[in-house]
């Protein structure tokens, strides 16, 4: 492919006034402080994230972009990426600012129905370019803008705001080159080099260094700038714009401080998630306001909290880790790894108690599929966590050909799976991760329905011949089973039995489906309950001998209804040529909503109320999915 680069559009490089100086770090604030109103609402977000690129923030909407107000689909704008998704918080404000949508909305921010939620959604958010929230996407977005515009004729900027923990990602990397290639010097990258990433240093978890080195390399042109610095940034920016002579495209390395203007979110890692109680706000506010440090060396609430401290809010998220190490105190051979989660996943515990036999992988997920997959032929058995959205769908290829083709004993752990994310938006939600894996040959699909499950099925799998993926939720489902439960693959666990109506629940799904069967046997109806926890190899003769006891069989998961436990049941009863009727209650058809959790369980009537609910309504009426 041979495409022509036109010259950047020239733009006078005019000396900034003390007055558009002072509006600059007024946009900047304005930033930060929206930013804590926000998250005040949504009771948890990515201060320090936002904090971070403010100033970077301000530059660009209020001084280099070309944009007009109220006009989010103009042909000649400028066009803004943002790999760093999960600051999206910090942007709103700004696009509201523009006119491109109600300043109204950003009251609702990531309540249920409305479109903004932790990570940015072009098919929702007027202004916004790009979707984000997998990391490592944008600045492939930002060439094909680049490359876009220029087949159009049309001689627009592309900015695209990267993390420096994205530098892990090898899309990344395969776009760097392609731009380099290309020419596309209407392309510039701006990496805002914090430092941290989600579970601390990122030199310390993946080094990164020489940085400038790597981008010019990659045959890019390449500035730093402190990025804290608004003038300093507009002004190398306006630069940028006036240079005609470019051919190469622009990295932008912007040397910032994580969580800029609250001294101690700028000294803690753990506050690139986390939530402020009122009282701490309050302080925050100020201390932002007046620009200068208010002798806050941590919170002065115990109800404000972040991310490291997540395990004591989501204790289920023990049994992992406490099952691991039985494993390597049994004497087993075991490695485990995670991809910048180890506190969303709760493996910090193993990571402390054997260090030595943990690996942090950084945000690579595709690597560290393909790395289990090395580790496992030399004896030891790997055992991987991450989003179950990103390990399932991002690393499908890995997984099927490195480690199920390949027949490794390679154990992969999708956690905050569902809907679990909530409001961090479809990028984060899996609700198409078990037709995908379950499609896959030789592949194990667990869900199990909670933590002592979860640790029965990891200690079981050390004996188990095949791959396996596990699907697990966030740690804070209920306990269903106790401490010494046994676990068998491919063996359902019969809660009831019921001649009206047999519920076969997997994973999250078994508390609620539990109290629905309680409440529809107190209106007199017979009615069963499964455990499917194995979705994959499916108990056939669990779900052939219920079709035989029950007048009607309902599934329940929280996932897409196409392809999961739902098709698999219908599968087998329609392999054996049974009329037994089916529903099957899941998520339909869509992408999922953006709201809390608890929000969106309640919407898609896969709390209890709304299992039950469902439930009467197939028994009373016939069903929409008959096998």
């Amino acid at each position: 492919m041979s495409i022509a680069s036109p010259p950047p559009i020239p733009v006078p490089v005019e000396d900034l006034s003390a007055e558009h100086i002072a509006h600059l770090k007024e946009r900047a604030l304005f930033v930060r402080l929206e930013t804590v109103r926000l998250i005040s609402i949504a009771k948890v977000g990515h201060y320090t994230s936002v904090f971070s690129c403010a100033e970077i923030f301000s530059a660009l909407y209020y001084d280099a972009m070309r944009l007009r107000h109220g006009e989010p689909k103009w042909p000649g704008r400028d066009r803004f990426l943002m790999g760093k998704g999960h600051a999206a918080v910090g942007l709103y404000p700004l696009l509201a600012d523009w006119g491109f949508f109600d300043k109204a909305l950003l009251d609702g921010y990531t309540r249920l129905g409305n479109p903004l939620g932790d990570h940015p959604d072009m098919r929702k958010v007027a202004g916004v370019d790009f979707s984000s929230g997998s990391i490592g996407h944008a600045l492939s977005g930002g060439l094909g803008m680049a490359l876009g515009g220029r087949l159009q004729n049309n001689l627009f900027d592309v900015y695209v705001l990267l993390g420096d923990g994205e530098m892990h990602e090898g899309q990344v990397w395969e776009a760097a080159m392609a731009a380099a290639h290309y020419k596309t010097s209407n392309l510039i990258a701006i990496i805002d080099r914090n430092g941290y990433q989600l579970d601390g240093k990122v030199d310390d978890i993946i080094g990164i260094e020489p940085l400038g080195d790597k981008w010019r390399a990659f045959g890019w042109d390449v500035h730093e700038v402190d990025g804290h610095d608004v003038a300093a940034v507009a002004r190398l920016l306006r630069q940028l714009k006036a240079d005609t002579q470019r051919e190469k495209p622009v990295c932008v390395i912007a040397l910032t401080v994580k969580g800029k203007g609250v001294e101690y979110m700028e000294t803690e890692p753990g506050w690139h998630l986390g939530w402020l109680a009122e009282e701490d706000e309050l302080l925050a506010i100020e201390e932002i306001k007046i620009q200068r440090r208010c002798a806050m060396s941590s919170p002065v609430s115990a109800d404000t909290w972040q991310y490291r401290q997540i395990n004591a809010r989501a204790p289920g998220l023990s049994y992992l880790s406490d099952a691991l190490i039985d494993l390597v105190e049994a004497g087993h051979k075991i490695a485990v790894g995670t991809a910048d989660l180890q506190y969303s996943n709760g493996l910090s515990r193993f990571a402390q108690r054997y260090p030595e036999l943990f690996i942090q992988f950084g945000i690579s997920e595709q690597n560290m599929v393909t790395a289990a997959a090395g580790i496992a032929t030399t004896g030891s058995m790997p055992f991987v966590a991450t989003f179950a959205s990103f390990l399932a769908l991002l690393c499908c290829e890995q997984i099927r050909m490195d480690v199920a083709y390949s027949a490794l004993p390679v154990r992969l752990i999708g956690h905050h799976s569902g809907i679990s994310l909530g409001f961090y938006g479809t990028s984060h939600h899996a609700t198409e991760d078990l037709a995908i894996t379950r499609s896959i040959a030789d592949l194990t699909v667990v869900a199990p329905a909670d933590g002592p499950q979860l640790a029965a099925a990891i200690r079981a799998s050390i004996d188990h011949p095949q791959p396996i993926y596990f699907r697990i939720g966030r740690g804070q489902e209920p306990n269903v089973y106790p401490d010494d439960v046994a676990f068998e693959f491919g063996k359902a666990i019969v809660h009831e039995r019921g001649s009206d109506l047999t519920l076969i629940a997997t994973g999250s799904m078994l508390h609620p489906t539990l109290e629905a069967a309680q409440a529809l046997r107190a209106s007199g109806l017979s009615v069963g309950v499964i455990d499917m926890h194995t979705i994959k190899p499916l108990d056939r003769d669990a779900v052939l001998r219920a079709a035989g006891e029950s007048g009607l069989l309902m599934t329940v998961e929280e996932h897409n209804v196409l392809g999961g436990l739902g098709g698999a049941v219908a599968e087998v009863l329609a392999d054996t040529g049974r009329g037994t009727r089916l529903r099957r209650h899941g998520i339909e058809d869509e992408y999922s909503l953006i709201a809390p959790p608890t929000h969106l369980y309640r919407h898609y009537r896969l709390d209890a109320v709304g299992i039950e609910v469902v439930a009467r309504e197939a028994l009373a009426q016939g069903v929409d999915h008959v096998a």
